[in-house]
């Protein structure tokens, strides 16, 4: 017990000695939060121009202008830009997505678009994708509100054949009208989204979760070198049972400080689920890392052959894993790979109890796996004997 105890206190000073060790575990929350206090609405991934000639003495096109900049966040930033020339120069070099131009007396406009149905608003861009699309549907969103009350005036007046009555007419149309969002994200089993319900929301974070656990199996796989190195070092020279104990520790401990400052991180982003899911989800694949490290170190015994296999693991969990892009709607054949990595089953654990189930059956296969294989070699060395 002593050899253990000894052990354990070895490997928590060897990582805390370690400069590029702690420097790696601050990277990811300082980094994060230099992130979330730097960021600002004209970083947004989506810039929209907006220009009217004559917005001071329109009230309708002022309105409709303060509405759509309020409404700016990190994914979508309206502004507004001085001249139209101005307009079609940011969208040609690159600075704007798309750009509208409103029309002088807006309401005006309106009414008569509520007659005869003829466009006013002239969408600048310069190519048609699903950015600008969205983007059409924001705006639209906007001007629905003063169009259908025209819209509803100019019905009135055709079955009434009379002008309706303006002040009460708008009194009415406010009262029944809703701001409010017809639509809120959920996950597949029911919980609800809180961040990406959150309009505020930094959408440039969403990844971080996937980051978090590519570098708790990051820590994993260099736990493992120290194990490499230690192979040879008469104090690990002890019976089978503390060894495997030993072996264990050296992979344990870099992954649970990596991974309570991946909990730390999620939580001071925002993303963060309930405590216990979390927790739960966490310690499921810090177990399914432990599993694959442990599998790779049994079947690559030499240690140059283990510190050529990290870059590839990590890429491909970086690659293959719905941490930035998801493949399962570019190219489903490669989406099929990413199962080999605990990264893909942790992302959809948190709502999905059957990814936990397969997280622990991950682990349990790959621990099988790597127990068998040793029993095998031992059992052909010994008949070699």
């Amino acid at each position: 017990m002593k050899q253990l105890t000894t052990c354990f206190t070895i490997y928590c000073k060897r990582l805390v000695k370690k400069p590029l060790f702690l420097f790696t575990l601050l990277l990811l929350p300082v980094s994060v939060l230099l992130l979330q206090n730097s960021q600002t609405k004209t970083d947004a991934v989506i810039r929209v121009a907006l220009y009217t000639p004559d917005k001071a003495s329109d009230t309708v096109t002022n309105k409709l202008f303060q509405e759509m900049v309020s409404l700016s966040n990190t994914a979508v930033t309206f502004y507004e830009a001085s001249t139209e020339k101005k307009l079609r120069q940011d969208i040609s070099d690159g600075k704007a997505s798309c750009g509208y131009i409103f029309p002088e007396n807006l309401e005006e406009k309106l009414k008569k678009y509520a007659r005869e149905k003829k466009p006013y608003i002239t969408a600048i861009r310069t190519e048609d994708d699903v950015r600008t699309r969205i983007v059409d549907e924001i705006v639209l969103s906007r001007i629905y509100r003063p169009i259908s009350y025209q819209i509803l005036s100019s019905f009135l007046e055709k079955k009434t054949e009379t002008a309706p009555d303006t002040k009460q007419l708008s009194k009415t149309f406010q009262k029944y009208s809703s701001d409010e969002l017809l639509f809120q994200f959920e996950y597949a089993n029911g919980d609800k989204n809180t961040f990406l319900n959150d309009s505020q929301a930094n959408y440039m974070l969403m990844p971080i979760r996937g980051v978090t656990s590519v570098m708790i199996l990051l820590s994993c796989m260099a736990g493992s070198i120290l194990w490499y190195s230690d192979a040879g070092n008469a104090f690990f020279l002890m019976n089978n049972s503390k060894r495997r104990i030993c072996s264990f520790l050296s992979l344990l401990l870099p992954g649970l400080f990596s991974s309570l400052t991946g909990l730390f991180t999620m939580k001071i982003t925002g993303i963060s689920e309930s405590p216990a899911a979390e927790l739960l989800s966490m310690l499921f694949f810090l177990c399914a890392c432990l599993s694959l490290v442990h599998f790779l170190r049994t079947i690559l015994p030499q240690k140059e052959l283990f510190l050529a296999s990290i870059p590839v693991i990590m890429i491909a969990s970086l690659l293959l894993c719905p941490i930035f892009i998801s493949l399962q709607t570019i190219a489903p054949v490669l989406s099929s790979f990413s199962c080999i990595f605990p990264t893909t089953w942790y992302l959809s654990s948190l709502h999905e109890p059957k990814a936990l189930f397969y997280l622990f059956l991950y682990s349990c296969c790959l621990a099988a796996a790597a127990r068998l294989l040793c029993a095998t070699r031992k059992s052909i060395k010994t008949r070699h004997l």
